[in-house]
């Protein structure tokens, strides 16, 4: 019976890891979906949601993309704005592929220039996106181990954090 539990719960991890590799952001291009960059002069007037994520890469010496991108993610994943398509279409836009989407996230100093805004869009299934603003924050520690197998140089981990903020 133990070893029956023991199974089922690796089971269940490995198909948690698959969903959150992407599978969701695959789902989503296969429908035609995805959000968009907004026009330079596009500004963000009205706020209906905020929401702040973190996320670690505790194998973090090939940049900050992958725990800001898991920030992003935590951010949203477990929201849901229902009447967001109702509030754009009364203010007369299309629907929720207008709604504006602006992201800020820290990450280590050093490492700011390596995270991939282009990740960090394809984190969101619809909407316009504002420039991301990726600054010094975040942190990063000794994670106690080098994985010579996953590309690991040194034994850092890197966290970050981000603040996501939907409106129109």
């Amino acid at each position: 019976m133990l070893a029956q539990l023991n199974r089922a719960g690796r089971l269940v991890a490995r198909s948690r890891r698959a969903a959150s590799t992407g599978a969701s952001t695959q789902e989503w291009k296969a429908a035609g979906l995805g959000a968009q960059w907004a026009s330079p002069e596009t500004t963000l007037n009205e706020i209906v949601f905020v929401q702040a994520g973190m996320g670690c890469d505790q194998h973090g010496t090939s940049g900050a993309s992958k725990a800001a991108t898991r920030a992003c993610r935590q951010a949203i994943e477990f929201n849901a704005l229902p009447y967001m398509e109702t509030l754009l279409r009364d203010r007369g836009y299309e629907g929720r592929a207008d709604m504006l989407i602006k992201v800020e996230v820290g990450v280590p100093e050093d490492l700011v220039e390596s995270v991939s805004v282009e990740d960090i869009r394809a984190m969101f299934p619809y909407g316009r996106m504002l420039p991301v603003d990726v600054r010094a924050g975040g942190l990063d520690f000794q994670s106690g181990r080098v994985v010579e197998a996953l590309g690991d140089a040194a034994d850092r981990a890197v966290v970050a954090v981000a603040a996501v903020t939907v409106g129109f």
